[in-house]
Order: structure tokens, then C-alpha cells, then sequence
């Protein structure tokens, strides 16, 4: 019975973390972001707090501020974010509500940049998100952006824009000693995206 009481002690506390968690982040939402104001395929950008947010941080030369990118839909007006997310489970493209993806516990900043879309683009923007997402594309754990579906979260964003607006260079890439690949950075230092707002916790 005495073994009981500590992992009891111990579900309790972590329960408890997750609904302030929560409680916090519906708060900063509520105080801090029109949710109106949004729009399909813009873009989301936060900073992750582990050793995996680092390493993708220092991939962006001009600007480490962010690791994680998604892009933002409206679906029976709530609002998503669509994100290739290595670890999920399973890891890969996964779709979750916009109060999970700024979820203090996560992350200690984010951003929302909107592109230079026109209607048309706009909705061929959310169509590829929604066939990606039923393609249950994996996490690109190589992070090779030449070895088929396999997406990491900035390859799929480039993916996903350059093939919906037709134009392989919308959003570029970056090159490292030989190695291409899509930092956080690629997706929102382009002329192409705004910035609509920042939110620090």
C-alpha cells in the first residue's frame, strides 16, 4: 500500500502540470490572438525548449529564433495547425488544434506569418494539406530532401507551398557545406510572408 501513495503523488502532479499548462495557454490565446484574424495556410512558427529545438535553431544562419514550423487551418471554425512532427506517435504529419501547438510546456515563443496567397492559392494550399495528412507521410529522420515522401516539419511547408503555387523557388532552400536542406528561416524570411503577430510566454 505504501508503494501505491508516491506513484498516486506522482499522477496527481503531472495531471495537475497539464491542465495549468492548458489553463495558460487557452489564457495567453484568449488575451493575446484574434483568432478570427486568421486564415488557411499561414504560417506558424515556435521555440521548442528541448535539445532537438536547438539543433534545428542552429540551422537557421540569419535568424535562430525558431525551431518548429506549421501551417494553420480552419476547419468548423477551430482552428489547426499541420505539422511533420518527429516525435508523435506515430511521428510524421499530424494535424492538432492550435492550443496544443503553443502549448507553454512546449514552447517559449511563436509567430504567425501570413503569405501573399490569393483565394485560389489559398485553397489549393488547404487541399494539399488535407491529401498530405490522409497520406500519412512519415517523419524524414535523415533529413535528406531527396529521398521521396518522408518529410521533416520545414520540408513538408516547402513541399507543400511550392507544389500548390506551382513555383519550385516560393520557398527556397539553404545549403550547408554541400548538404541542401529547409530551415525555419527558409519559410518566413521571403518576400512572400508578413508577419501578423509574435507572442512571448
Amino acid at each position: 500500500m505504501k508503494r501505491i501513495f508516491p506513484i498516486l503523488f506522482t499522477s496527481v502532479i503531472i495531471m495537475n502540470a497539464g491542465i495549468l499548462s492548458a489553463i495558460k495557454s487557452r489564457e495567453v490565446l484568449s488575451k493575446n490572438l484574434n483568432v478570427s484574424a486568421l486564415k488557411d495556410g499561414d504560417l506558424i512558427v515556435r521555440n521548442g525548449k528541448g535539445l532537438v529545438s536547438h539543433w534545428f535553431r542552429k540551422m537557421s544562419v540569419k535568424d535562430p529564433q525558431f525551431s518548429h514550423a506549421g501551417l494553420i487551418a480552419i476547419e468548423n471554425n477551430k482552428v489547426f495547425v499541420y505539422h511533420s512532427y518527429q516525435e508523435g506517435i506515430p511521428s510524421g504529419l499530424i494535424k492538432e488544434s492550435l492550443i496544443q501547438f503553443i502549448n507553454p510546456v512546449l514552447c517559449d515563443k511563436y509567430a504567425v506569418y501570413r503569405y501573399d496567397f490569393n483565394d485560389a492559392s489559398r485553397t489549393k494550399v488547404k487541399y494539399t494539406m488535407k491529401v498530405d495528412l490522409s497520406s500519412n507521410l512519415p517523419f524524414d529522420d535523415s533529413f535528406e530532401l531527396k529521398n521521396g515522401r518522408p518529410v521533416y516539419c520545414s520540408e513538408w511547408i516547402h513541399d507543400c507551398l511550392n507544389s500548390s503555387m506551382g513555383d519550385s523557388n516560393f520557398i527556397c532552400t539553404s545549403t550547408l557545406k554541400d548538404f541542401e536542406y529547409v530551415s525555419i528561416e527558409n519559410l518566413y524570411l521571403t518576400s512572400h510572408a508578413k508577419k501578423i503577430l509574435q507572442q512571448h510566454y
